[in-house]
């Protein structure tokens, strides 16, 4: 069956309308749109390590300081700053001075957290219109953090947000390279404290004179499956492997396809300047839609490896019999489109300050899917795993899936 409105092919299935967490989108067959307006949201996260006592926050703090600075008007910024623990210092806001004054509160002491820092700064970019930025400083190996760097990756992709990182000291350089390289932005290292201004101006010139002006050029694309690390081809020529964002195309129809073992997913999805397509592909054993939610709110669900968005933020009665209606309706909730029937490994991470007050502990767990709509409640806090029929699976909290859970198959 072919739809000649999108004209969205996938082995004789068509593939139902693409709902993004944290995004207002027109939908379509196979991609939907999210509005671009030119604004900038700035995400300033601050390593406060105790290895950064001293001069090194001093001067961390004057070089963010100077950024904020230098930010144009009508752009927003926030500060979050992270030692073993992440603390947002200030929210959104075009107010300069509020933002120096945030900065200049921030002291060292503690370890080191930098996924979880840049977890959260996704967290509220999320929920932004407009371009989203991270510019990060770290000077060490994260050591407290619960997601790992391949997962923020997937993160940052998947949220289209652009990462620009300053390392300081002994710092895996590689590692955080990958991370910008990502996502389209860059990693400067300062061979000691007295750079650090002059890299904060640096990564704003390069990305008000490099990066802005393309995105303003042309159209804009974000790429993702389930499962990840397939190859995408636009008109033909390969462009890299999901999930992927892609700046700058002509505005039109470009035909973007994903390579599955069974077969190739096809979707012509027009480039429009002032937005960006979302192209979500799935298999061509097309599923049915997955509805998350979690006690506590706001945390990071992966499906099989792969990152999918953060469970809504809205309060949730889980002992009303009607809660699962309440996620399916309410705007905000976390949808995840198409999964295939069958076992997948769904795995749940709270926020960093939630696991660290002891209420809620990451849970990984394998779930049999079927040939209908499915919606699960994530109870972090007890550690169990419910639909709308009752308990799923329970166990003690923070059991991970290679050394506690079993099939749904065996609870039955």
């Amino acid at each position: 069956m072919r739809r000649e409105s999108t004209r969205c092919a996938l082995i004789g299935l068509v593939v139902a309308s693409v709902g993004w967490p944290g995004s207002r989108a027109i939908a379509a067959d196979c991609y939907s749109w999210r509005p671009e307006p030119p604004v900038q949201h700035f995400a300033l996260v601050v390593d406060a390590s105790g290895s950064m006592q001293g001069h090194a926050m001093e001067s961390a703090i004057a070089g963010a300081s100077a950024f904020v600075e230098g930010t144009r008007d009508g752009d927003k910024a926030m500060v979050i700053a992270f030692n073993e623990a992440v603390h947002e210092v200030h929210g959104f806001t075009e107010r300069k001075k509020d933002l120096r004054k945030a900065l200049s509160k921030i002291s060292a002491g503690g370890g080191t957290a930098l996924h979880d820092a840049i977890a959260r700064a996704v967290l509220r970019l999320s929920s932004t219109q407009g371009t989203r930025v991270i510019i990060y400083l770290t000077d060490g190996a994260d050591t407290a953090s619960r997601l790992t760097l391949d997962d923020v990756v997937q993160q940052c992709v998947a949220e289209v947000v652009l990462v620009y990182g300053i390392g300081l000291g002994d710092v895996d350089q590689a590692a955080l390279e990958r991370l910008s390289e990502a996502t389209g932005g860059t990693f400067e290292v300062a061979r000691d404290t007295y750079q650090l201004s002059q890299l904060y101006q640096r990564v704003q010139q390069t990305y008000y004179q490099g990066f802005a002006p393309r995105l303003r050029a042309g159209g804009a694309y974000s790429i993702r499956s389930i499962p990840r690390g397939l190859s995408v081809l636009v008109d033909g020529k390969p462009v890299g492997k999901t999930p992927l964002k892609l700046e700058g195309w002509t505005q039109g129809n470009h035909q973007v396809q994903i390579r599955y073992e069974r077969g190739t997913w096809t979707c012509d999805a027009p480039a429009r300047v002032g937005q960006r397509t979302l192209i979500d592909a799935r298999d061509e054993d097309l599923g049915y839609d997955l509805w998350v939610a979690s006690m506590p709110h706001g945390a990071s669900v992966f499906v099989d490896d792969a990152y999918v968005g953060t469970t809504g933020m809205r309060p949730l009665n889980q002992d009303s019999k009607r809660w699962a209606e309440q996620v399916k309706r309410e705007a905000g909730h976390l949808r995840i489109p198409l999964v295939p029937p069958g076992k997948h490994v769904l795995r749940v991470v709270p926020l960093a300050e939630q696991a660290e007050m002891g209420n809620a502990r990451e849970l990984a767990v394998q779930i049999d899917l079927g040939d209908e709509e499915t919606v699960l409640l994530v109870d972090l806090m007890r550690g169990r795993l419910l639909d709308d029929e009752g308990v799923l699976i329970e166990r003690e909290r923070g059991d991970r899936i290679d050394d506690a859970f079993g099939e749904l198959d065996d609870l039955e």
